[in-house]
Formats: structure tokens, sequence, C-alpha cells
């Protein structure tokens, strides 16, 4: 699901529009680097991963994909996926379930998840839904 690449990172949208994405700035870099990281970190715990926050579910990546968004939005469309949207509450979950079992050694990797906090609080406390994506 994750792919890594100059200038990329992970970004929160909100259906309501509403900007989040200064909460999570550059640590929107570490989330994507460390993807796979945190999805082995989910399976060892036992909670959900992030891998299904995406908006656009699973999609078919060619092996030349870059990782542009426009790009990806263009794949989606083309195989007729729906926009996918989640309630913060879930993402909030898996998000504290992740921070409680990183080491106190990954210090970037826990401010990048406290980010990533920030940010779903921000959709909780407005009630709006959200799914993750890429940005430049």
């Amino acid at each position: 699901m994750y792919r890594s690449g100059m200038g990329l990172a992970v970004a929160v949208e909100l259906e309501d529009g509403h900007p989040v994405n200064d909460l999570l700035g550059d640590e929107g870099k570490v989330l994507l680097s460390d993807a796979p990281k945190l999805t082995a970190m989910a399976e060892e715990q036992g909670c959900r991963p992030l891998d299904p926050f995406w908006y656009h579910g699973a999609v078919d990546l060619p092996p030349d994909f870059d990782g542009d968004p426009d790009w990806l939005t263009e794949l989606v469309e083309e195989q007729g996926l729906p926009v996918l949207w989640f309630d913060a509450s879930d993402g909030l979950a898996c998000v504290a379930s992740l921070r409680d079992g990183l080491s106190n050694s990954r210090v970037e990797l826990g401010r990048a998840l406290d980010a990533l906090g920030a940010a779903l609080q921000l959709a909780e406390e407005r009630g709006a839904r959200y799914h993750l994506t890429y940005v430049h």
C-alpha cells in the first residue's frame, strides 16, 4: 500500500475540507518512510494498522508508480474505486495503540504519531470523517 518517494508524505484529508496538515507537517514523511515498521508493530500488538485508512482502499499500482498523488487519483478513478472515509475515533485508537507500543528510542516516529493523533483529534472535534492520502 505504501510507497516511499522523494518529497512524498502521508497527509490527512477531512471530509469537510478543513485543513489539518499543518498539524502533521514534515512528520508525514516519517510516517511514510516508517510505514512498513508501523504495519509490523500493529501486527505484533494485535491492533489495527494504518493501512486500511487510505482513501482508495486496495489499488493495483503499476511497477513504475512513483507515488505521485495525481497519478494515484487517476489510477483510483480508472479502477472505479470509491473514496473511503473513516471515523476519527477508529484512527485515534490505532494511533494510541501504536504509540503505546513504541519504545522510547524511537523519538522521531513518536513525534510523527503524535502529530497524526493531533490531526485526527481535530477531525473528531469537528465531527468530520477522514482518510489518509499522499501529498508532495
